[in-house]
């Protein structure tokens, strides 16, 4: 994930994760802002409705 550019903003290291996801500092490349970024996992499994 890092080093690609998701929409505008351009992805530069992980900074953390956790139970649900990873988190990532970022750049908003139309602003010129640093941010976070959280990308949340799928499929995580456990209890599901029937």
């Amino acid at each position: 994930m890092v080093g690609t550019t998701i929409s505008h903003y351009k992805v530069i290291e992980k900074i953390g994760q956790g139970g649900l996801g990873e988190v990532y500092r970022a750049e908003d490349t139309h602003l010129s802002l640093e941010l976070a970024i959280k990308v949340v996992r799928t499929g995580l499994g456990g209890n599901q409705a029937k």
